[in-house]
């Protein structure tokens, strides 16, 4: 009997420890399950910050249309509480890009797509290979040209800041600072032809130019400059002429640098600009008024480009940006110490389109610094460790503004005999 007892008392060790074994394991298993629930949790809630930071930032841009239309620089605040809950708030806010800078007007930069050779080589030190891929398709990133140094570029050019100078993203709405769009002189003389010019100014100037055009067609921009310099019109009765006509049939004007933003050596990249001027120009608009920094005809009022620039200068030029970079960080913290350091964070950079109907996201890729605290207000250093980026999907969402719909640089909404092509822009997400 004692020899069964111990048999039995064995067979139930052996089950009794089984048993436990199975119930560590599951608990180990569970443990993994929450451990990943909690993981995917967070995960959920930084994507869920970061669209609704995009979203908030996107809609505050957008409602400063009719700032950009006249050239005055886009204003974000450097910092929004996006939610509350409880003790505890989730916080975004702008990084600074370049400098001291959280917003760069991508119209800055030099637009890769749209340069000429000699912008390229001015900007880049070369553009062989450039023009060779961009035959074949257009670049979607201003990184994609990263890959050409080896083949093409100096030691010089090659840094980490050979991005900051280039673009993909520089375009406008051709419209003019009321909101209409911009009058085609290029097309056959109508009576809704005059009858736009006489609402811009009045009967008597589109009489007078009805009669000038019969021996003076213009077919673009440059033509129409030559024809104010045939009959000696000064700089300063410049700007209503160039923010009322455009002989581009197009929604969207492409590749313009913005000369009220654009560093020195960018703006040197302008056909007949020289370094000096371009230097001249920076030092200058620093101290000129809103109204003569809305048209860029203002370097030649200052006397700072001679007028046979003219020419060549205006259609390569604008002032003012209407798609914006930022870097954007989301993290959460106490409700009483939003000034604090984020101990987690999530961060983006982003390109925000509001040139069309609606604000888009032109680009968005995560650059997310995970092991790196991110102090406030101080910048935040690079680190050592290779940044992980990565486009990010945008889904489609409908955006809370009210007058979208009759936003004056829909084509639907002027009745214009204008003929107008398919979207040029990069970026079809909105936020």
């Amino acid at each position: 009997m004692s020899h069964r007892h111990g048999i039995v008392l064995a067979a139930v060790l052996v089950v009794a420890a089984a048993s436990l074994w199975t119930t560590v394991a599951l608990l180990a298993r569970a443990g993994v399950e929450i451990s990943g629930v909690d993981g995917g949790s967070g995960s959920i809630q930084a994507e869920s910050a970061m669209r609704s930071a995009v979203l908030v930032y996107a809609s505050e841009l957008f409602e400063q249309r009719d700032e950009l239309r006249v050239g005055v620089a886009a204003q974000l605040d450097e910092q929004v509480v996006l939610w509350e809950s409880g003790t505890r708030s989730m916080v975004a806010r702008l990084m600074h890009l370049e400098g001291d800078q959280h917003m760069v007007a991508e119209a800055s930069r030099l637009d890769i797509n749209h340069a000429t050779a000699d912008q390229l080589d001015h900007v880049l030190g070369f553009s062989e290979s450039i023009l060779s891929t961009r035959g074949r398709h257009r670049f979607d990133d201003a990184r994609e040209v990263l890959p050409l140094l080896d083949q093409s570029a100096s030691e010089s050019t090659a840094d980490g800041g050979l991005c900051d100078r280039l673009t993909v993203h520089a375009h406008e709405p051709n419209v003019q600072q009321n909101g209409n769009l911009r009058i085609n002189l290029a097309i056959p003389w109508s009576e809704e032809l005059g009858e736009r010019i006489a609402t811009r100014f009045d009967k008597k100037v589109s009489d007078g130019l009805r009669a000038v055009l019969i021996d003076n067609p213009v077919k673009s921009d440059a033509d129409l400059m030559r024809l104010l310099l045939a009959f000696d019109v000064h700089p300063s009765d410049w700007p209503d002429a160039l923010d009322a006509f455009s002989m581009e049939p197009v929604q969207y004007r492409l590749g313009r640098i913005d000369i009220n933003s654009a560093s020195a050596e960018v703006l040197a990249s302008v056909p007949g600009v020289t370094s000096a001027q371009a230097s001249a120009m920076v030092e200058r608009r620093s101290s000129l008024d809103s109204e003569l920094l809305a048209t860029p005809a203002w370097p030649f009022i200052e006397g700072l480009l001679p007028v046979e620039l003219a020419v060549d200068f205006f259609d390569r030029t604008t002032t003012g940006s209407w798609t914006w970079r930022v870097r954007i960080a989301c993290g959460e913290l106490p409700s009483d110490e939003l000034d604090a350091a984020f101990t987690s964070v999530h961060i983006a950079e982003v390109v925000l389109d509001v040139a069309g109907e609606q604000p888009r996201i032109a680009m968005m890729r995560d650059v997310t610094m995970r092991l790196q605290t991110v102090a406030w207000p101080e910048r935040l250093d690079e680190p050592e460790e290779e940044v992980v980026s990565e486009t990010v999907e945008v889904l489609d969402a409908d955006v809370p503004v009210d007058d979208v719909a009759s936003d004056p640089s829909s084509p639907a909404e002027q009745g214009t005999p204008t003929t107008i092509d398919e979207d040029g822009r990069l970026g079809r997400w909105r936020p």
